[in-house]
């Protein structure tokens, strides 16, 4: 394959996702927006030019595969930046990619979420052989064991928008807030209705198609919350664990984690020094309802958190990591 830089050049990378939330325009933008691409423009690493999937096939019949052949010899991008959900049939196929890769002398990336189980390793080892990198967004310690060959399997964290995601000036005025979905959770359900039962006050929004809240509003929210609580566990409790990009939005904005007991997080994090991890429901309720009368202990885990988070956790750590393991110069940066 070509070295991914020319001396002195900075990489173009042309991201393949949808625009849209759920390919919906009626639910706003999607996470790409503040996950990738905002992030990705804060650290001047790279430039970046979009296929928007949703947007195509809006407007053209299915597949997307040649019209995205056309952009990338058209543009030629340094790299191709595909996300690769389990579970939908509107990807391009193995054949395009491997097209793109081999003719076009592009490297090609899958971002590969909610590989929370087995049945992830099959999707993944589908396009493994025409990926230069796969990227295990949130979940690892499942599709780790199950995938053969695991030398282009790169475990990451959910990149954050240190502009979008901050701590307030001022002190949080929320008890306790869970921004997400809850409709196929029952363990959310029961959870949170446990905590409002004792009496404890808890925002909650946000979920694709539920309450969903604008993304200016959701990182607010998040500022003002003294504990902000996620789970770990994926739709109707299935087996293994993610670690949520809510994990990262939390401790960005300087609020307290208490997060599911998990292997995926520990990962990333130290629980009791940069988060509070609990086991069941009245292990929560009783975590609150300590954390929110002990004012110095959580603070000083929610700063520790704050300090982890930004610092090794950062955008430019992210695509960094990212970069050195395409870039036959690992050392080589630039500025836009």
């Amino acid at each position: 394959m070509p070295q991914l830089l020319s001396e002195n050049d900075c990489p173009n990378i042309l991201f393949v996702t949808g625009k849209w939330a759920d390919f919906d325009p009626r639910k706003g933008p999607s996470d790409a927006h503040h996950n990738l691409f905002a992030s990705l423009e804060a650290t001047g690493l790279a430039t970046q030019t979009y296929f928007f999937i949703d947007d195509y096939l809006l407007q053209n019949p299915p597949p997307y595969d040649p019209a995205l052949i056309d952009q990338c010899e058209r543009e030629r991008p340094d790299v191709l930046f595909i996300s690769l959900t389990r579970g939908v049939d509107h990807h391009a196929s193995p054949e395009t990619l491997a097209h793109i890769r081999e003719h076009l002398g592009i490297k090609v990336v899958g971002l590969f979420p909610d590989t929370f189980d087995t049945r992830s390793a099959k999707h993944i080892e589908r396009y493994s052989s025409v990926l230069d990198l796969a990227l295990l967004q949130d979940s690892y310690t499942n599709v780790l064991k199950a995938i053969k060959d695991t030398s282009k399997c790169l475990p990451v964290w959910t990149p954050q928008d240190a502009a979008t995601f901050y701590p307030s000036a001022s002190a949080p005025v929320i008890d306790v807030s869970f921004l997400g979905s809850l409709a196929r959770y029952p363990g959310r359900k029961l959870a949170l209705g446990l905590l409002k039962e004792a009496g404890v006050s808890v925002r909650v929004g946000g979920g694709h198609g539920e309450s969903a809240v604008p993304l200016d509003e959701y990182a607010a929210i998040m500022r003002a919350s003294k504990i902000v609580v996620n789970f770990a566990r994926p739709v109707f409790d299935e087996d293994g664990f993610q670690c949520k990009g809510r994990v990262f939005e939390a401790l960005y904005s300087g609020a307290l984690l208490l997060e599911q007991s998990n292997p995926e997080t520990r990962r990333w994090l130290t629980p009791g020094v940069h988060y509070v991890e609990f086991e069941t429901e009245r292990d929560l309720l009783h975590l609150t309802q300590h954390y929110l009368t002990d004012e110095p202990a959580r603070r000083r885990i929610a700063e520790e958190g704050h300090r982890k988070a930004v610092t090794a956790y950062s955008a430019t750590s992210y695509w960094q990591l990212v970069l050195d393991r395409l870039a036959q110069n690992p050392n080589q940066v630039c500025t836009v």
